[in-house]
């Protein structure tokens, strides 16, 4: 069974995952590496790198200056995601960022945005009070 759906079905926690997911790949092609040192070397050299959307920058400061409160949510690891976004020149514009690592939801969109749905239940009802 893919590492994937091991952390869907609860047989592999998420830690785990990330540590062993080189190893059960390489071994599947009958290599030995050392999963862990991989995982690293992978996390911080994807931390490293975005794609930017010509007028995303134009766009979020366009609503900003029109009044509007700006979220953004995205799935996978905090710290990958939140240096990603602190090399980019867009995240002044957010309100708050939502990451499913962060807010306890595996990879699994439908997980991920009840969570949210939750957590924008409860912003709504605090600034309500």
């Amino acid at each position: 069974m893919p590492c994937g759906e091991d952390l869907t079905h609860g047989l592999l926690a998420k830690p785990e995952l990330l540590r062993t997911r080189f190893s059960r790949l390489f071994e599947h092609f009958g290599k030995e590496v050392d999963g862990s040192h991989l995982a690293d070397r992978y996390q911080h050299f994807l931390s490293q790198q975005g794609q930017k959307f010509p007028q995303a920058y134009a766009f979020l400061a366009d609503a900003k200056d029109r009044g509007h409160k700006i979220y953004a949510a995205t799935n996978g690891v905090g710290f990958i995601q939140r240096c990603r976004l602190q090399a980019s020149s867009i995240l002044p514009f957010f309100d708050y960022v939502f990451i499913s690592d962060e807010v306890g939801a595996t990879n699994r969109l439908q997980t991920f945005l009840l969570k949210l749905q939750i957590r924008s239940m409860i912003f709504i009802r605090a600034q309500l009070s």
